[in-house]
């Protein structure tokens, strides 16, 4: 086989999970970029990624353009994009367009993904494989998601059965929350109010970048809310840092996996440590019980089914969909009162996906209260008890998920006051 550089020289590029979440730096949202004739002219490489429609400022990075040493223009004939997980889905927007426009322009793409909805979206054939051996050929917009992931996984899919329980009482309390964004791409907070109830799941819906990561930042308590308060279980916890929330019983799983919610360079065991401390009773007189926290570490890969060789094995040698699983599952098994998760399923496959999804139903069911923040709206109508949307900063009113129409749900994203659809 050939190794990248090889590959290069007959016109293929590939690029992997590892360099997408090195050139998807700081939303500039950029593909990594392609190259023959070694052209680093910066006109004619922003030339190059304006005909491209990506967003990136060269001139504020060269330094990074020439350590890839690639551009556009010079395009390879085969392209190869293999499992983009560590990507947002506003990324994942800009690198479809980009696919899209390479492929109008003659270049075969071999688009490796457990996104099935991505491979209906954008591929013309596909080939399932599992555990290393070819399944079948399909044309993905005639094959239906479902179809799709039976084949993938070798079994039948089972989808998250809900039960209806009445709402408990007021676990968590928001009122009127101000918020300005730390990040020059963010969206600061207006006046943002809602209840959670035990027994209930609230989900929050909306286009990237519209405030979501800055809510998520203030309820777990990673960053102070200007205005308003917060209270948990009749205490104000406006002021409590993540662990001083964490000890009271409010849990949070944040989007990004590698550095956020786990240390790359530490093991599954160690990692565990980071978040249950307190909840599993790991630390005792200042010193580390390691045979609970290897027992607890391994608890979660059983249950969450995180495809590893061991608990000792880093956080940064699993894949972006099994860290999730590790991620997800490390704070579910601790029972959280209250738990704030910012997109549950991003990277998973579907059978994942599905046990994620029962595992909060079921979570919830004990009695939690659950905020799931999710840029996909088909887990949220699944899994939700209401639903809100997020556009601008501000927070829609809630609504009782059963109620709403797909309609109703795009006049809530797009901030409408109004969610009488009317037909022109």
């Amino acid at each position: 086989s050939k190794d990248s550089n090889d590959k290069l020289k007959f016109g293929i590029e590939v690029i992997s999970s590892y360099d997408a979440s090195l050139v998807f730096t700081l939303r500039a949202m950029f593909v990594r970029l392609i190259c023959a004739n070694g052209m680093t002219a910066i006109e004619d490489i922003n030339s190059s990624i304006k005909r491209h429609t990506l967003k990136f400022d060269v001139d504020a990075s060269f330094d990074k353009l020439k350590y890839l040493n690639k551009t556009f223009t010079a395009m390879s004939d085969t392209f190869e994009v293999y499992n983009h997980t560590d990507l947002t889905a506003g990324e994942v927007d800009i690198l479809f367009k980009t696919l899209l426009k390479l492929r109008s322009e003659g270049t075969s793409i071999l688009y490796i993904s457990h996104k099935l909805e991505e491979i209906r979206k954008l591929c013309d054939t596909a080939t399932i494989l599992r555990l290393g051996k070819k399944v079948d050929t399909c044309t993905p917009e005639k094959t239906s998601t479902k179809k799709l992931a039976e084949m993938m996984v070798g079994s039948t899919i089972k989808a998250p059965e809900k039960l209806n329980k009445p709402a408990g009482r007021v676990m968590l309390n928001v009122n009127n929350i101000c918020c300005v964004s730390k990040s020059q791409f963010g969206t600061s907070l207006t006046n943002v109010t809602f209840d959670l109830r035990q027994g209930k799941i609230l989900g929050i819906g909306g286009v990237a970048g519209n405030g979501q990561d800055e809510l998520f930042a203030v309820l777990s308590g990673e960053q102070f809310s200007q205005h308003g308060s917060i209270g948990l279980n009749g205490i104000n916890i406006t002021k409590f840092n993540p662990n001083q929330r964490r000890k009271i019983g409010l849990l949070s799983a944040p989007e990004e996996r590698l550095g956020h919610a786990a240390a790359p360079n530490m093991s599954l065991i160690e990692n565990t440590l980071i978040t249950a401390e307190n909840s599993q009773n790991l630390v005792s007189r200042g010193f580390i019980d390691w045979k609970k926290s290897k027992a607890f570490a391994e608890k979660v890969i059983k249950k969450f089914d995180v495809r590893t060789p061991g608990s000792q094995n880093t956080a940064g040698s699993l894949s972006g969909g099994n860290l999730q699983k590790f991620v997800i599952g490390r704070e579910i098994l601790q029972n959280p009162s209250v738990f704030i998760v910012n997109q549950p399923t991003w990277g998973v496959d579907a059978a994942a996906a599905s046990s994620i999804r029962q595992a909060l139903l079921t979570l919830s069911e004990n009695g939690a209260a659950i905020l799931v923040i999710s840029q996909d709206l088909d887990e949220l109508l699944e899994i939700s008890d209401q639903f809100a949307a997020l556009n601008g900063g501000a927070l829609s009113r809630i609504e009782k998920t059963a109620d709403l129409s797909m309609e109703q749900i795009g006049l809530m994203m797009g901030g409408a006051k109004d969610l009488e659809v009317h037909n022109v």
